[in-house]
């Protein structure tokens, strides 16, 4: 899976239907590479040619991604889950009016922990249509409308991560009656796991915490590179753009297209291969003088130490020597 901070297009290809490139490289800038040279290798389709492109670029940024979080993480042990807390317990045995309602979800102060909603949970009085809004540092990036059914409780499931700070997930039933929790697993008010603060919250005219949910949920805390990747995208650029011409180089060498000049063309792949990807040692996955290699290590270089000057629940101390925090 990509990032969604990777804007696609992210490497360029000029003389391509959009030209467009949110990293501001272009494959055309690498030696050998062109556009006519892509649509050969797809049999002269100009349009197959750039989704040809397309779908290596798509490729070059999952594995660069993966490479650079295998170095990055050679020297430390991180955590995977740290807190998965459920906002459950006894619904109310009456009904209460309500309109917009929900829980809030406040991550303490660490770029490595995600938190996820899996699910919203409701218990209304009668059939309805509602939304379920997930809202990330203030915007809305999540809608699921479902139908839920009277007089049982309802489960709709959102499927939600993030590395944002503060997360509502909330509805509105305009006015109709829904049941309460009298108990919850989950104290209200209280810090669950070490991770994050989970509230009832409720709006009139602004939202204010209540004293009670009206809806139940599940929040896990999990530990996440993606703010990492994130922050070192504009970086990982030029890997990026290396590791797309592999895939492009591999793929000119590999088509069974016979034109003559795709032939010609053939060794002169090798070659960009050779000085591109290199040929691993044995027991090694990289070659150390490779152009990919070369350029991904100096932002995991960057990167391990930025990691080794931050604080963070998601790292084994004992082994990085790192003081863990969480803002209370």
């Amino acid at each position: 899976m990509i990032q969604d901070c990777f804007r696609i297009p992210f490497i360029g290809l000029k003389l391509a239907c959009d030209e467009s490139s949110s990293s501001g490289l272009y494959i055309n800038d690498l030696e050998g590479m062109s556009f006519r040279l892509t649509a050969k290798a797809a049999k002269d389709a100009y349009n197959k040619g750039e989704d040809l492109f397309r779908s290596k670029e798509k490729m070059a940024i999952i594995d660069t991604v993966r490479d650079f979080l295998l170095l990055v993480q050679k020297d430390f042990t991180f955590k995977d889950m740290l807190s998965d807390q459920y906002i459950s317990g006894r619904w109310s045995t009456d009904y209460h009016e309500a309109h917009k309602f929900g829980f809030e979800v406040e991550k303490c102060q660490d770029n490595f922990i995600g938190l996820e909603v899996p699910y919203f949970k409701i218990f209304p009085e009668e059939k309805l249509q509602i939304t379920v809004n997930v809202e990330v540092d203030g915007t809305v990036v999540k809608q699921v409308t479902q139908v839920v059914n009277a007089g049982v409780e309802n489960t709709i499931f959102l499927d939600f991560k993030t590395f944002g700070s503060r997360v509502k997930v909330y509805t509105d039933v305009c006015g109709k009656s829904v049941k309460r929790y009298e108990a919850c697993d989950c104290s209200c008010h209280q810090s669950c796991g070490g991770c994050a603060w989970i509230r009832p919250i409720e709006r009139g005219e602004e939202w204010e915490y209540s004293g009670h949910y009206k809806a139940g949920g599940q929040v896990i805390c999990r530990c996440t590179f993606d703010h990492l990747v994130c922050m070192y995208k504009d970086k990982l650029a030029l890997p990026i753009l290396y590791h797309t011409g592999i895939k492009l180089a591999l793929e000119f060498i590999l088509t069974d297209n016979v034109d003559p000049f795709m032939e010609n063309r053939k060794e002169s792949a090798n070659d960009l291969l050779l000085m591109w990807k290199g040929v691993p040692q044995e027991g090694e996955m990289f070659d150390r003088k490779s152009e990919y290699y070369k350029a991904l290590y100096q932002v995991v270089l960057q990167a391990r130490n930025y990691i080794k000057n931050t604080r963070t629940l998601c790292l084994n101390c004992e082994t990085a020597q790192i003081v863990t925090h969480c803002l209370n």
